[in-house]
């Protein structure tokens, strides 16, 4: 970012050629962009390979309102996540403080129900720690503690590691649930709808509750991608005992068109992100993992922005050269002014 408010974004990704434009942000195509490409060494780890893709794409926006607008433009908006940028300036005299807020929206996309209903905030980052990274159980305090705050990493014993296995199954198994309740509150608001507005539906209101809890039950036991309205509407229809919640359905197809796009969102588990920014000024704070001079440095994962916004956010001071030079010329005329009712009274 610059001190006038324009922002240049570079976007870099590398891995497969194949595959550069089937991943979760967008990756920019058009001429606006300045656009190069290369290969480099891989990592030992990466497949086996010897050499990865990296394609880059630059460009220079006036303000942070373009910047947004080019991102929420994307036409595959729905299946891949628009982040969004804040920027806030405060005049403080000799100084203007720039805040930055870039933000990764929630990409899970059922909101109807808060996850902190069924998982506490520790236990959600311990779930979602799945290679055990961040994370570890010990054993004497029966519970886990954030790797780099652990003095020594305990070898577990076999009843240690039952114990966990235990804890994370009762996790999942809970995060499971708050997703098939956010999905079925959501599919339950479409349906009652149409059942309060057409009235040859009205009878089938008071029978439809009693398949929540088995809706979601079977939504819980597979991933969202596997369900649509018209499997849903078919599993309550048997259950029901009654086909008219099928009419219902082939006449309000177009209804949960996107409630079907909403369970289709493509799943990124494996992308892993590196942003840096680069501020004008002295940087005063920041939540970044790293900082090297100006820029900070957050890397982050798919995980981190699934069910809550991941945010990242500093701020930098300027000094006010102006209002230096302003200060100094009302101090000399300040002083020379008292110095004349000085000199006049005598």
């Amino acid at each position: 970012m610059h001190s006038d408010g324009s922002l240049e974004r570079i976007i870099t990704v590398k891995g497969d050629s194949g595959e550069i434009f089937s991943g979760s942000l967008m990756v920019p195509v058009d001429s606006s962009w300045d656009i190069t490409t290369s290969w480099e060494d891989a990592p030992d780890k990466e497949w086996g390979k010897k050499k990865r893709y990296v394609y880059s794409a630059r460009k220079v926006f006036n303000n942070v309102h373009q910047l947004n607008a080019e991102f929420a433009g994307d036409s595959g908006i729905f299946s891949r996540i628009t982040p969004y940028v804040d920027i806030h300036k405060r005049f403080k005299w000799f100084f203007t403080y720039i805040g930055y807020k870039e933000t990764y929206p929630a990409y899970f996309p059922f909101t109807g129900i808060p996850y902190s209903d069924y998982l506490s905030e520790y236990e959600l980052q311990v779930f979602l720690d799945s290679d055990r990274e961040n994370y570890i159980y010990i054993p004497e305090k029966d519970s886990f503690l954030l790797r780099e705050n652990a003095t020594n990493i305990p070898v577990l014993s076999q009843a240690d590691s039952m114990k966990v296995k235990k804890v994370l199954e009762n996790i999942e198994s809970r995060f499971s649930s708050w997703q098939g309740e956010a999905i079925v509150k959501e599919f339950e608001s479409i349906v009652n709808k149409i059942f309060e507005e057409e009235s040859q539906f009205k009878n089938l209101a008071l029978d439809f509750p009693a398949v929540h809890d088995s809706l979601v039950n079977v939504i819980s036991a597979e991933e969202p991608d596997y369900w649509d309205a018209e499997k849903l509407i078919q599993l309550c229809s048997k259950w029901m005992g009654d086909t008219l919640l099928i009419k219902m359905y082939t006449l309000h197809v177009e209804d949960f068109e996107t409630f079907n796009k909403k369970l289709k969102k493509e799943i990124y588990p494996f992308d892993q992100y590196e942003s840096e920014v680069i501020l004008p000024g002295l940087l005063t704070n920041s939540n970044s993992d790293t900082i090297q001079g100006n820029t900070l440095i957050w890397k982050y994962s798919f995980t981190d922005f699934y069910i809550k916004d991941f945010i990242m956010q500093a701020e930098s001071r300027i000094l006010n050269s102006w209002a230096l030079v302003v200060t100094g010329i009302l101090t000399v005329l300040i002083f020379f002014l008292i110095i004349f009712r000085l000199i006049k009274k005598r």
